[in-house]
């Protein structure tokens, strides 16, 4: 499952859809706040949204993001997930709880609602982890910025977060700078290395985004170009057809989330296939014969799905399969030597012996676990299954600042890459999304990056132009809903450079 980017969104969404959660047993009015908040989420009304979030948030929330939105986003994930519905409390304080709660998918999920320890309670923060165990101790935050290198920066940061292992990479004038620490594996001392591979999850987007960016550099492919040109022999629902790549890259082409596959799902797309290519074309097909959350250009809306169909369609215009254009086309240019398709150990190498191993949260510390089979071929194009050295993912972000900031770089021209960074509109948080980019942070206005989770490792990626700097970071733990991580060396190393 890749779900870093709904995390965040679900965690800007769901926020004060569980306001009054958070004052249960310490204020008397809980009972009638969480009907009166439940009731707005679930109505889907913007007025009754509105009033719900100007009443719940505390002042601070509103300091980087505006009303208007909160508002927004939040309309946009109560279409996906109302009717909401809180289980069971798990943990219950003046100012924070720990709740359960299913949507009306069905899924359930774990959100941490921290508040004001005095009345009215207001939102000051919250999380979400698919393991609502993980989100029962608060993570306070530490400053790292004194660290005395990289490596110091990843032990610093892997043993407060408790995760068995941390890699870092700079970028800056040239320069590569690498520090890890930690071990492959929980229950071995099997130390990581330099070289070793981490998945990138759904970094692994904007490697996608490149691909195809090849073939609009070589005229076999325009940014309009439409799905129902060139995926003629797919029966696809009509309001697919006039959808373009651009859109689909950007997400705005109203295509399925499809954030989460069930087993059940994943079977009935696969069947007996085993070649990934025929396995992808199966997922194309099915996911155009949905209907479509939104019309081309309305909304913004992460797919997974969006990506899976462009992957599919670099093959049908390369010729070849995904694996193999990826590697000629993106890997081979940039330098990538160790990047693969595929899970850190799927070089004839076992799991957790020779590469890191994933692991999942859980309450008595990160659990040996990984993510695979023909999902793995079904959303490769998403970020289900790219991984390479830490090194190797700083320099494919260096590639891409030193094209965006104009320089020629191996194998696309810079005016393609800049048009990949470039959003065709904001999204409800006020920020925007490019292809495979995420455009502006609250740490800096000109920041472009991704982060990627499968569950069991969590990657960021940033570059900053006006700074010429490069920072990835990646755990060999899952890490939903929770600053990551990643962002934690990202901001202390820019903190540094900044002074």
């Amino acid at each position: 499952m890749m779900l870093s980017m709904r995390a965040v969104f679900l965690l800007l969404a769901t926020v004060a859809a569980i306001a009054a959660c958070g004052v249960q047993g310490a204020n008397p009015q809980a009972k009638d706040r969480l009907d009166q908040i439940i009731s707005a989420f679930n109505s889907k009304d913007e007025a009754k949204v509105k009033a719900m979030i100007q009443s719940s948030m505390a002042p601070a929330m509103f300091e980087k993001r505006k009303l208007e939105d909160w508002v927004a986003q939040t309309m946009q994930i109560a279409g996906d997930l109302a009717p909401l519905a809180v289980q069971k409390n798990l943990l219950d304080q003046p100012n924070a709880i720990v709740v359960e709660v299913k949507a009306g998918n069905g899924e359930k999920l774990g959100l941490r609602l921290d508040c004001e320890s005095n009345p009215p309670h207001r939102i000051v923060g919250v999380r979400i982890d698919q393991n609502p165990e993980t989100l029962l101790t608060e993570r306070k935050k530490v400053d790292y910025s004194t660290y005395t290198s990289l490596k110091d920066l990843a032990k610093r940061i892997q043993e407060t977060v408790k995760a068995p292992a941390m890699a870092i990479a700079t970028w800056r004038d040239g320069k590569l700078d690498v520090g890890v620490d930690g071990i492959r594996k929980m229950g071995t001392t099997e130390p990581v290395t330099d070289e070793d591979r981490w998945l990138v999850g759904s970094i692994g987007k904007s490697m996608t985004s490149t691909l195809i960016a090849t073939f609009i550099d070589e005229g076999k492919l325009n940014w309009t170009s439409k799905l129902g040109d060139l995926l003629k022999d797919i029966p696809m629902n009509a309001a697919y057809k006039d959808v373009t790549v651009e859109q689909v890259m950007q997400h705005l082409g109203g295509i399925p989330q499809d954030m989460g596959y069930t087993g059940p799902t994943v079977a009935k797309i696969v069947g007996a296939l085993k070649d990934p290519t025929a396995i992808r074309a199966s997922y194309v097909k099915d996911i155009l014969n949905r209907d479509p959350i939104g019309k081309p250009g309305q909304k913004m809306a992460y797919s997974n799905a969006g990506y899976a169909i462009l992957s599919h369609i670099a093959e049908r215009v390369g010729k070849k399969p995904f694996e193999q254009l990826m590697k000629e086309r993106v890997f081979d240019p940039i330098g990538m030597t160790s990047a693969l398709c595929g899970m850190p150990g799927d070089d004839g190498m076992p799991s957790g012996k020779g590469q890191p191993h994933g692991h999942f949260s859980a309450k008595e510390g990160p659990r040996p676990g990984k993510m695979g089979g023909p999902l793995t071929h079904m959303a490769v194009g998403a970020g289900g299954g790219i991984a390479c050295s830490i090194g190797d993912l700083a320099k494919y972000a260096a590639w891409h600042m030193n094209g965006f900031l104009g320089q020629t770089v191996p194998g696309l021209s810079s005016a393609t890459i800049k048009r990949l960074h470039t959003p065709m509109r904001k999204d409800a948080r006020g920020e925007a999304y490019a292809a495979g980019w995420s455009v502006g942070t609250e740490a800096s206005p000109d920041a472009h990056g991704h982060n990627g989770s499968d569950g069991t490792f969590m990657a960021e990626m940033a570059f900053f132009p006006k700074e010429k700097l490069v920072v990835v970071g990646i755990v060999n733990v899952g890490f939903e809903g929770a600053q990551s991580p990643g962002v934690d060396a990202v901001m202390a190393v820019l903190k540094r450079v900044k002074g």
